[in-house]
């Protein structure tokens, strides 16, 4: 795992903190950013992880998570400084699929939800990543009002996106 990478998931279990359980969360019980549903598929338990089972998660099952069921879809690797963050933080929060086809279409590019080679050339050809950056943030934001728990957490979202964006903005050089 990169240094980059490494550091990018400290930053997102700082956002996401320790186990959660809120009862208008519709990803259930939560640790690290992983929710029941994704530690069940992960541990090929058959079902969802119980809220014990989540909360016993560690840290390096986590990190290995986020790398294998993240990092790796969106080619994280091959991503610039600063939107590699901004696009890992938006998938652990809402799926690698509605990130990535948010960030295609801030490319104008074709929309499937999954980053391959023409995804990672039409990022290579930005020259303004700062507006790239703010654009994703933007439509990340955008997205989340829309959802029936915004009232719950819209504050908190709009928070971490805010930090998001200026964490990501200040690693592009």
């Amino acid at each position: 795992m990169s240094d980059n990478l490494a550091q990018t998931i400290k930053l997102v279990f700082g956002s996401e903190g320790s186990y959660v359980n809120h009862p208008k969360d519709p990803g259930g019980a939560t640790k690290y950013g992983i929710t029941a549903v994704t530690l069940g598929a992960w541990r090929k338990l058959g079902r969802k992880a119980m809220p014990p089972e989540v909360a016993a998660l560690q840290l390096p099952e986590a990190t290995r998570i986020l790398d294998v069921q993240y990092a790796q879809p969106l080619r994280y690797a091959e991503l610039p400084a600063g939107l590699d963050y901004a696009l890992f933080d938006y998938a652990v929060n809402s799926g690698p699929v509605k990130a990535a086809k948010d960030l295609q279409a801030c490319l104008g590019i074709t929309v499937d939800g999954h980053i391959g080679l023409l995804t990672i050339q039409a990022v290579q050809r930005v020259n303004d990543r700062k507006a790239l950056v703010r654009k994703l943030c933007a439509r990340r934001l955008g997205f989340m009002r829309h959802l029936p728990t915004w009232l719950t957490f819209g504050r908190g979202w709009t928070n971490r996106v805010n930090h998001v964006q200026a964490t990501a903005l200040a690693m592009i050089k």
